[in-house]
């Protein structure tokens, strides 16, 4: 009897299902995706500071105090340029900042007066040396020069309870209208403003010892 040979993709067919039951793989076990990278190791962040907010200052509050004193006490008497109070610039717009000015009432009813602002130098200032040479260079100078170089005035609100103070300092404050009858009786001359929030809330006549 003549043998019959099988085809060659028959025996290659045959070889490969040999060897695969030889090795107990299938196609089916064989996963070629790649395999995920190794993972990292990663040093927790530290918790960052949190920033505090800074605290807002306080704002100065415009007061006479109790002393008896040339420049009262709420403000400096001496400023950078060599004025007394807050100065003698405050510039134009609002009418008067917050702060403690020197001038001249000019005029006023129970809701505003109006205010002519005038610097007051303290004697160690270059405008005082400049100024003052009335005084005998053996006396004492003055601590203060007062000098009005600006026409301007201004309207000054006031608040509804401003208090007025005299010297020599009373008990009680004057009332605005009091205040008022006074000056035109000529008792009063120079004066202090205090502004706070943008209102008078109180009048001192300058003190001099």
């Amino acid at each position: 009897m003549t043998s019959r040979r099988l085809p060659r993709y028959l025996v290659v067919a045959s070889m490969v299902m040999a060897v695969a039951s030889t090795t107990g793989c299938s196609t089916a076990d064989v996963d070629s995706s790649p395999s995920p990278p190794p993972a990292r190791e990663t040093t927790p962040r530290p918790d960052l500071p949190t920033a505090s907010a800074t605290p807002e200052a306080e704002p100065t509050v415009y007061t006479r105090g109790t002393a008896e004193r040339f420049v009262p006490e709420s403000a400096r008497e001496v400023q950078d340029d060599g004025t007394a109070g807050s100065g003698c610039t405050p510039g134009l717009e609002p009418p008067l900042p917050d702060g403690l000015w020197r001038g001249f009432v000019v005029d006023g009813d129970k809701q505003s007066l109006e205010f002519d602002l005038i610097c007051s130098w303290h004697y160690t200032s270059t405008q005082f040396k400049d100024r003052d040479d009335s005084h005998d260079d053996e006396e004492a100078p003055a601590l203060y020069l007062t000098a009005n170089d600006n026409p301007q005035t201004r309207d000054l609100p006031l608040d509804p309870d401003v208090q007025v103070w005299p010297t020599p300092l009373p008990a009680e404050p004057l009332r605005i209208e009091e205040f008022y009858v006074q000056r035109l009786q000529g008792g009063w001359d120079e004066v202090w403003v205090f502004v706070n929030d943008g209102v008078v809330t109180e009048i001192a006549q300058v003190y001099y010892p």
